[in-house]
């Protein structure tokens, strides 16, 4: 799920004034955190951006990630991406399918076998994954 989250971020990726600090990595680490997945496999899934990302592109994304966070919707971001042309939509095109081609083996490294699923990260992952349906159904993203 994080992994279709990174699809999201960086195919809605822009950056405005009111989204400037924390840093790119600290928004994306609580956006993966607030799946309930480990520090470890957090830590292993920004890595693996780095590796697959340019840095402006993770600085874009940590935008996103911050926005998403604060109840931004989908189209207010497009929108702001659109007027201030942060991003072309062929090249957000470009970041969902480089992140859709290493999602699953970048889920499969950074699997922590040691994670517990309690109660709490259920109850997280399922609000989150319907938040992300919703998004999904509304704007045909993956299909």
């Amino acid at each position: 799920m994080f992994r279709f989250v990174l699809g999201l971020a960086f195919s809605f990726t822009f950056v405005g004034p009111a989204f400037a600090k924390p840093s790119a990595e600290t928004s994306l680490l609580t956006l993966c955190d607030s799946f309930g997945e480990t520090r470890k496999e957090c830590r292993c899934y920004f890595d693996e951006v780095r590796d697959i990302y340019t840095p402006a592109d993770i600085e874009l994304a940590g935008g996103v990630a911050r926005a998403f966070m604060n109840g931004e919707e989908p189209e207010a971001i497009a929108a702001y991406v659109l007027l201030t042309r942060k991003i072309t939509i062929s090249r957000a095109n470009e970041l969902y399918t480089l992140g859709d081609k290493h999602a699953r083996r970048v889920g499969k490294m950074c699997e922590d076998p040691s994670q517990k699923e309690t109660p709490e990260i259920k109850a997280k992952r399922k609000a989150m994954s319907q938040r992300l349906e919703e998004i999904s159904a509304r704007y045909r993203i993956g299909s």
